[in-house]
Parts: C-alpha cells; structure tokens; sequence
C-alpha cells in the first residue's frame, strides 16, 4: 500500500473533505418503487408493498440497483447455471435488456455513478468501473483483497466497499477512484459487508455481524470518516443489504423478524423499511413462504 497516499486520502476523510450536502432534503430525489430479489427473479413494488410486479427471470440475477435518474436497472445477469454473469441494464418492465460486460468470469454487485455514465462491479475479486454507452473498462487498482458490494460517493470520487487487508476481515473501505487509495473506516474485528452512501454524502450505512440470539446479522450507519456509529435494527432481528431511501430518510434492507421454535430462523426473509434513527420499522412484503432479498430504492 502507498502510505503516503493512505495518509493524505485519511486526512481528508477526517478534515470532512468527501461531500456532505448542506442542502434540504427538497434537493434530493423522492421515494420511488423498490426493486429486489426472489427466487431468480427481479422484482418491483411500492415502499408500502402495492403493486408487486415481476421483471424478469434469470439463474444469474444479483441485487438491483437502480439508475441515478430512476429509469434503469443493473443486475448481474446469466441465462443458465453455468453461464458467466455479466453486467446488464434494463428498463424497470424488463424490457430493452443490454448486456454491458462481455467476458468468461463472473461479474457481480452493479452499483451506478451519479452522473450515470459509469457502473462499479466485482469480477473475481477486483474491483471495476465500465462505462454504459463504451463498454470501457477500467481497473481500481486497489491494495485490498476480494472486495464486494462498492457504492459510490455523491460526487463520484470515491467509492466505498467492503473488502479484506492486512490486519482487516470483513471491513469497509472507502477507495479513491482514481489513485485507488484506501481507508478503513470500521476497523473492527466483527464482520461488515455490504456498503450503501447516503444521498447526503454524510453517512454510511452497513451490515455487521454481532452475536445474538436472532443470528447476529444488524444494520449499522457511520460517518463517512469512521466516526459515530449507530445501530439501526435491534439485536432481535436479523437484518442484512441496507439500501438508502432517496430523500435520505429511511433505509429499506431484508431481514427476519420471528423466530421459530429453539430459536431458528422461519428460514424466509422479508423486505423492510426503517428510519435511519431506528424508529418506525414497517415490513413491506411478509415472507409468505418466498424470501426477498437485496432491495434497492428507486430515486423519482
């Protein structure tokens, strides 16, 4: 790792420097539909679990992600068990379905510029952008191993993920985009996956793995400098992919809330709505004896 660089990028990070907007949340998108997983298919609803619609089916489909200006989905996609996933966009129906990587590994975990033009992914344990309408690839040349899940800063400078290094398991970094530099921002030795920025640019919001009695997975936020975390989800629940609301309010995530008899899991996961604060919980789909997974929020 380039230290001096490291020291530069962690100096930044704690002198506030990544974008916090000081805007009202009137200057951030509305709330839209959620989209999210379900045995090999795509779906979509309302936050309030109206209107539940059926995209597409793929063997390959990994979590959405929805387009800054909301008329698009990433997914990892692959017509068979033993295709390679590629990278693929689509309109929220399902329609006009692009393949933007093309390739004999496995891409995974879009995540979209701000501007649009770009989307991060995973391809066997590296971390790259392409840009939609090229197809150009470039490589974050990082010095940390197996990184998965990246989300972007608002202004597209950085990109957080969670990854391994020297002296880390399970951690999340914050990478800067063009020199690759990266700083730990949780530093723990628990487990913390999935990264998702909040509009404002201000927080940062994950799953960690704490042990409990429902299993340990919770949902966490912290400042983009590593500082003040908050616990979102209470420890009876187990809560994994958080997924910022538009407007910056809420966070949607999948999770279960009962536990069956000797204390197991009911083995489906639902999709929930939660304030950042941790108040006013909703589940927005009960099990129903299909588990939903990996929602992502649909900025309007």
């Amino acid at each position: 790792m380039d230290m001096k660089r490291t020291s530069i990028l962690a100096v930044a990070l704690l002198l506030g420097a990544l974008p916090v907007s000081a805007g009202s949340a009137d200057a951030l998108p509305r709330n839209g539909k959620l989209a999210f997983l379900s045995n090999r298919r795509v779906f979509s609803s309302t936050a309030q679990g109206e209107s539940l619609t059926a995209i597409i089916k793929d063997r390959r489909a990994g979590k959405p992600a929805w387009s800054p200006n909301g008329r698009w989905i990433a997914i990892s996609c692959g017509s068979t068990e033993t295709s390679d996933a590629e990278i693929c966009i689509m309109r929220p129906d399902g329609s006009d379905l692009k393949k933007i990587t093309a390739n004999e590994q496995h891409d995974d975990a879009p995540a979209w510029s701000p501007d649009g033009t770009e989307i991060a992914f995973v391809r066997d344990g590296a971390l790259l952008t392409v840009n939609v309408e090229s197809g150009e690839e470039r490589t974050i040349v990082t010095p940390l191993a197996l990184p998965s899940s990246p989300t972007w800063s608002p202004d597209g400078e950085y990109i957080a993920a969670s990854a391994s290094a020297p002296n880390s398991f399970g951690d999340i970094f914050v990478v800067d985009v063009d020199t690759g530099g990266a700083v730990n921002i949780t530093n723990t030795r628990r487990q913390e996956y999935s990264p998702d920025w909040s509009p404002a640019g201000d927080r940062i919001a994950f799953q960690a793995y704490e042990e409990t009695a429902a299993g340990g997975w919770g949902i966490f936020t912290r400042a983009v400098d590593g500082s003040d975390e908050e616990r979102v989800t209470s420890a009876s629940m187990f809560a994994t992919v958080p997924s910022w609301s538009p407007n910056g309010l809420k966070l949607t995530f999948s999770g279960y809330d009962d536990v069956g008899r000797m204390g197991s899991l009911n083995g489906f996961s639902s999709i929930f709505t939660i304030r950042s604060n941790g108040s006013d919980m909703r589940k927005v789909f009960p099990h129903n004896r299909r588990g939903y997974f990996a929602p992502d929020w649909q900025p309007r």
